[in-house]
């Protein structure tokens, strides 16, 4: 039986992940809050709906019809989560994947993992009102800074900003990549997991961004050396051995962005 999925916010990730689900088979629906992006998903052959969560109500139950919801919206105050997971549990969605940030972790020296300490704050409040609920399942994949698809690392540090902590490592990831593992996530059944989301290789930034800038012929970047920051690498094992995963882009110096 096809299953049907629902991605909330089709902006940078979530038109490419429906148009990657619908190439797979999958029935899937696409939400935004902008009339342009609505005409853009129809477009691309994604039906669409207008529907933004931070209002007090909203009728979405055509959207809300899913066996999957994959929540991919901007983290706005948790009142609206709250809202939100009371309409998943009164549609009766089994499987929610809500995509997250491994800036939850807090600092420390080396590897982390998903069992380390997060840091008190909106978006962990966030996790676990979709982790304690108990009318589904859900999946929670912590991404890595974003590469890729006009997200060009060369244009983060432009002008006379300078860098900071350059020795420290970078954690990032290639869109195809988090697009493959919520693919990944959808076809293993990997439900009620956490997964940090991460390139394989950590160089250090100076390396990162004087590489990046080469890639557009531009200026390298300007470095403060001052180091005011603990060294965190994000662990991308559990995802690599519960999924068998293979990066698409597991080298971050390999690839033009």
């Amino acid at each position: 039986m096809q299953k049907k999925i629902s991605v909330l916010g089709s902006g940078w990730l979530g038109l490419p992940l429906a148009e990657c689900l619908i190439s797979r088979g999958y029935d899937v629906k696409g939400s935004t809050r902008s009339s342009a992006r609505f005409d853009l998903l129809q477009q691309k052959g994604v039906p669409a709906f207008l529907l933004d969560i931070s209002q007090e109500k909203y009728d979405a139950d055509e959207f809300f019809n899913a066996d999957i919801l994959i929540v991919n919206i901007p983290y706005k105050g948790i009142e609206a989560f709250v809202t939100l997971t009371s309409a998943i549990q009164k549609a009766n969605i089994k499987h929610v994947i809500f995509i997250s940030a491994t800036s939850v972790y807090a600092n420390k020296e080396g590897m982390v993992s998903e069992n380390d300490a997060l840091v008190p704050c909106a978006l962990v409040d966030i996790e676990n009102l979709f982790t304690t609920n108990q009318s589904f399942d859900t999946t929670i994949i912590r991404f890595s800074g974003l590469l890729g698809y006009g997200r060009d690392p060369a244009l983060f540090f432009t002008g006379d900003r300078c860098i900071k902590n350059p020795a420290s490592s970078v954690n990032m990831i290639h869109r195809d990549d988090c697009i493959k593992i919520i693919y990944s996530v959808i076809e293993s059944n990997a439900w009620g997991e956490i997964y940090n989301a991460c390139s394989d290789t950590h160089p250090s930034r100076k390396l990162f961004y004087c590489a990046a800038a080469k890639t557009l012929a531009m200026p390298a970047p300007k470095f403060l050396e001052q180091t005011d920051n603990h060294d965190k690498v994000i662990s991308n094992q559990k995802i690599k051995v519960d999924l068998n995963y293979r990066f698409l882009h597991p080298n971050l110096l390999g690839f033009k962005f």
